[in-house]
């Protein structure tokens, strides 16, 4: 004789909280089975699903919840998430949104909904709902480290510094907001100061990269060669004892400037491009045409893809070389993919190419 529905979901609440989740899920299908309509141990379910990483199956589940009528704002919220990790960001955005409407207020939720608009490339009404989950819950660190964030990108570095230096008033030794806030401090100039956030950082967090690695360009900026080469030393060890090319991230143009041996740029060049090439969304490959096209006899058509047509010690070295190309050999096309800052230097860029398209939105 089958166990009853109450006990059989129990036993399955009981699995789920203290993480035995592929337990707890099989209990959730054995509830669902006998009782297909129970909105509890599918949502459970949904929930375990999205945990082990299974999005398909965990948006399949929510979406049944949905048809049955269930359309409370944890059920929106989730399906939120799982339309967001799937790649379907205008719906994630949708569904989050109508969460909102239902449970309006939510932290989490206006939190969440900055996320999907920040990849959208809606930073202003990111920025908007950053800023509204902040409000909502002034110690959500979560909120407060993506309002800061925006801001930046935002190239609102003051009104980043202002909100990162309020809340380390009380919380002095939060790395992450520390660490925002010395990006904030280093574009606006401040170098010192985004030195003292950074080495902060460095302190609390000694196998922190990224924070050392700003704090050496930092005392670069500032001339304070001592430190400078005080902070390569340490990372330079700090490479030497890391394990593998997954350690020590680096910005390309570090890499130029700064005196690795062979063997240490070999190390740093391998961790990027393992890095990079697990970030690319890889396609199949497209078939080959039934017929070669006619080769084009005008000019070489060439491209630059960059993030950086605005005031940009990049786009300083490389606005020359944009225009001097023979134009009667060569077409020139720029493709933007970072932000814009209608500075001289982005107008200097347009000028010297033959069209300018803005990738980023």
């Amino acid at each position: 004789m089958s166990e009853p529905v109450p006990l059989l979901f129990r036993k399955a609440v009981n699995a789920h909280q203290s993480g035995a989740l592929p337990k707890a899920e099989k209990l959730y299908v054995s509830v669902l089975k006998a009782e297909p309509r129970h909105p509890d141990a599918r949502y459970n379910l949904a929930l375990v699903l999205l945990h082990a990483g299974r999005w398909k199956e965990a948006l399949a589940n929510l979406d049944k919840l949905v048809e049955q009528g269930a359309r409370a704002a944890h059920v929106c919220f989730s399906r939120g998430r799982a339309l967001s990790m799937l790649g379907r960001h205008p719906e994630a955005l949708a569904a989050l949104q109508e969460a909102s409407r239902l449970k309006p207020g939510e932290p989490q939720t206006l939190l969440e909904i900055g996320n999907e608009l920040m990849t959208l490339r809606r930073l202003p009404e990111a920025i908007q709902s950053f800023r509204a989950a902040y409000q909502a819950a002034p110690k959500y660190l979560e909120a407060i480290g993506a309002l800061g964030q925006a801001l930046v990108v935002a190239h609102e570095f003051q009104a980043a510094v202002d909100l990162l230096t309020a809340y380390l008033a009380a919380n002095p030794e939060d790395h992450r907001i520390l660490m925002i806030r010395g990006q904030a401090q280093f574009c606006l100039g401040e170098y010192d100061a985004a030195l003292e956030s950074l080495q902060r950082v460095a302190a609390l967090r000694p196998d922190d990269w990224t924070a050392r690695m700003f704090a050496l360009y930092a005392a670069r900026e500032s001339g304070r060669w001592d430190l400078e080469a005080e902070i390569f030393d340490a990372h330079r060890k700090a490479l030497e004892r890391s394990s593998g090319p997954d350690d020590g991230p680096i910005a390309a143009q570090g890499l130029l400037y700064f005196p690795f041996r062979p063997d240490e740029l070999l190390k740093l060049a391998a961790g990027r491009y393992k890095r990079l090439k697990a970030s690319i969304r890889h396609y199949p490959p497209l078939a080959a045409p039934a017929v070669a096209p006619a080769r084009d006899t005008g000019p070489i058509r060439l491209g630059y893809f960059s993030a950086d047509f605005r005031r940009h010690p990049i786009m300083q070295l490389s606005v020359d070389l944009l225009a001097s190309h023979d134009r009667r050999r060569f077409s020139v096309h720029a493709y933007n993919v970072g932000p814009l800052d209608d500075s001289e230097w982005q107008h200097r860029a347009m000028r010297a190419v033959d069209s300018f398209t803005d990738l980023a939105g």
